[in-house]
């Protein structure tokens, strides 16, 4: 596994990066955290907020659904799917999607809301 490299300072260390994904020398964060808000009223709406983040990221990398796909192993039929929320991905296809676009790590925060009467 090739070592991560500090963008700030071009650490090349073996170990570069402490636990929480800083930079041992510069403290320059490692890794990208994606935070995907996701109401509990309906899994059909948490479904198109994390379609709607892997599209988002992806047009950000500049990189298209065929490149994803393929460097993911699944059919850009199948992530076109998922972004588009009418497919709802499995987690190790997700992570899989995640590491192609080059983000290590996502958080799917629940929003709280007081029980509706």
């Amino acid at each position: 596994m090739d070592p991560l490299v500090c963008p700030i300072c071009e650490c090349t260390l073996p170990r570069p990066a402490t636990p929480l994904g800083r930079c041992r020398r510069c403290g320059t964060h490692l890794f990208t955290l994606i935070e995907v808000p996701l109401a509990d009223d309906t899994a059909r709406g948490n479904v198109l907020r994390i379609g709607a983040a892997l599209k988002e990221i992806r047009k950000m990398r500049g990189r298209n659904q065929s490149g994803v796909g393929s460097d993911a192993r699944i059919d850009r039929t199948h992530l076109s799917r998922i972004e588009s929320g009418s497919s709802a991905p499995h987690l190790r296809t997700l992570c899989r999607i995640l590491r192609a676009l080059g983000v290590h790590a996502i958080l799917l925060r629940v929003d709280a809301r007081p029980p509706s009467s």
